[in-house]
């Protein structure tokens, strides 16, 4: 799956969506692993965290296709998820783990993102000139590739050690080497 340019989409636009979709694909693996935690102690949080977690990562994938499906509502979500997966993970355990905020931090980072790529584009009136001047700018195939290879490198260096942080981290070994876990010890 590539993500593709929209013909009017600026490269602000292109770079805000596609960011975007890369923490919000993190966030959604970060909350799933989470989930699994909380599913056999809090039935009702791992049950919200796993539906969470899926709407994330659909959301992402869709919108790296492009254009952002819903994303007035995906705002809202990764708002409102974030900031209450950190406040409800408090009350729970009474502390925030690294994975905890990994996941909070990239639904916080994933909106901010896609609040950059949704606001609207200039439009100058230059006087004189017959046409406005469009804010389009759209990005060279270079300056994209670039985008997205930056934005995933970003946002896994956010995401694997949030990963790493959870139960299935801990667990998670290569063939023929130690669980993570013993390589803390």
């Amino acid at each position: 799956m590539t993500a593709l340019p929209l013909p009017s989409e600026s490269a602000r636009s292109f770079i805000g969506r596609t960011w975007s979709a890369y923490a919000a694909l993190g966030a959604g693996l970060v909350l799933l692993a989470l989930a699994s935690e909380h599913l056999a102690g809090h039935l009702t949080l791992g049950v919200a965290l796993a539906a969470l977690g899926m709407a994330e990562l659909l959301w992402a994938v869709l919108a790296l296709r492009g254009p952002a499906p819903a994303p007035r509502t995906a705002l809202a979500v990764l708002l409102v998820g974030g900031g209450g997966w950190l406040g409800a993970s408090v009350l729970v355990d009474g502390v925030l783990s690294g994975a905890d905020l990994a996941a909070g931090a990239l639904q916080l980072v994933a909106a901010v993102l896609l609040a950059v790529a949704l606001r609207p584009v200039l439009v100058v009136t230059v006087v004189g000139s017959p046409e406005p001047v469009v804010e389009t700018s759209p990005a060279g195939n270079g300056t994209r590739l670039a985008a997205l290879t930056l934005g995933s490198l970003l946002f896994a260096s956010i995401t694997v050690p949030g990963l790493a942080a959870t139960d299935a981290g801990d667990q998670a070994h290569m063939p023929g080497m130690p669980a993570m876990s013993s390589m803390h010890h």
